[in-house]
């Protein structure tokens, strides 16, 4: 799983957000209604991978849980930062420098999980 941790994130989001089945009709963006291929072009990781950044994330709201719902709140929910710190009256810069420390903690332990394995 060596990507971008945004990359690894949005993917992780798309697979918590919709929690599909594989039953329901495939998902079709706007753009893609031209598109007859009829697939899911969203990113999307496994359920093992999805798995690795759970626990990540999970370990992340014990040590700091600011962070954690930062991250879940940008990611989850698709909310912007700027709109995420006029709710929680914080600063930009405090919610971006959360948000970095999130997505760096995830990234380390998603690291340490797949040494772990390997080894």
């Amino acid at each position: 799983m060596k990507r971008d941790i945004k990359q690894v994130l949005v993917a992780w989001a798309n697979v918590r957000r919709s929690m599909r089945a594989g039953l329901e009709y495939p998902y079709k963006s706007p753009s893609m209604l031209n598109n007859n291929n009829g697939f899911d072009s969203r990113p999307l990781l496994s359920e093992d991978e999805a798995q690795l950044v759970d626990n990540a994330a999970l370990k992340l709201s014990k040590i700091d849980p600011i962070s954690y719902s930062i991250l879940k709140s940008v990611y989850i929910h698709k909310q912007s930062c700027r709109q995420l710190a006029k709710n929680i009256h914080k600063s930009n810069d405090f919610v971006g420098d959360k948000l970095k420390i999130a997505e760096i903690y995830v990234l380390a332990k998603i690291d340490d999980a797949m040494n772990d394995v390997i080894l």
